[in-house]
């Protein structure tokens, strides 16, 4: 169930299924806004993680052929949560769009990367949720930097927060909140990558391989003489 939003001011939606009494609560001025955000929060992250068909609420299936994969956020919407790229509304009007919480689907047969960087203007930081459990908070930033849509640069520049995870092989349900943010809204984007081999166990496996090339030769020496 999604209420519409409460009041100009406000302009959030919250998601409280269906407890009444707490919405009325709200309406009647007897809860703190501050502490509606944290139930929100609270009732968000459960249902991201624990009902990926939630009405609503949109689920990616996210694969590392995929690469980068943008997502929006705004810390008066939705409590901060993760919300679809769409390109349906008018960015001078981001506060008024009816976008949907996304969350990621994640499936794994192999230990692979979870990669999450801010870009654009820097400043933003968030928390990111696996079946949800909470994975942590991405790195520390920088205000003020602009690096445009170049998130392989972002994720490698520590002035933009970012975060990197290794996941084992299995099924993964991805969510996240923008827990900090020097502006209004903001975009950023999410991955699977690969794990890359240790240089030394290249060097090692390179090696290894060379050897046994070389081995194979002999042996074929020997044996066309003999």
């Amino acid at each position: 169930m999604r209420d519409q939003p409460i009041g100009k001011s406000g302009r959030f939606i919250l998601y409280l299924g269906r407890n009444d009494c707490l919405r009325q609560l709200f309406e009647k001025n007897l809860l703190n806004r501050s502490i509606m955000m944290y139930l929100k929060k609270l009732f968000l992250a459960a249902c991201i993680a624990v009902l990926p068909g939630f009405a609503s609420a949109a689920t990616i299936n996210l694969t590392k052929e995929m690469g980068w994969t943008d997502f929006r956020f705004a810390d008066s919407l939705n409590g901060g949560a993760w919300l679809e790229a769409a390109p349906v509304c008018d960015p001078k009007d981001f506060m008024s769009c009816e976008l949907e919480v996304l969350s990621f689907s994640v499936s794994l047969a192999e230990a692979a990367y979870l990669q999450v960087t801010d870009a654009f203007l820097s400043g933003d930081v968030f928390e990111v949720f696996a079946n949800g459990a909470s994975l942590g908070l991405t790195s520390a930033s920088k205000t003020g930097n602009d690096i445009g849509n170049d998130y392989t640069a972002a994720l490698a520049d520590d002035r933009f927060s970012s975060g990197t995870w290794l996941l084992g092989p299995g099924e993964y349900i991805i969510s996240g909140f923008v827990r900090s943010m020097p502006q209004t809204v903001g975009r950023a984007s999410i991955r699977i990558a690969d794990v890359p081999v240790p240089g030394s166990l290249a060097l090692l496996l390179g090696a290894g391989a060379a050897l046994g090339a070389s081995g194979l030769r002999r042996r074929n020496r020997i044996s066309r003489s003999a």
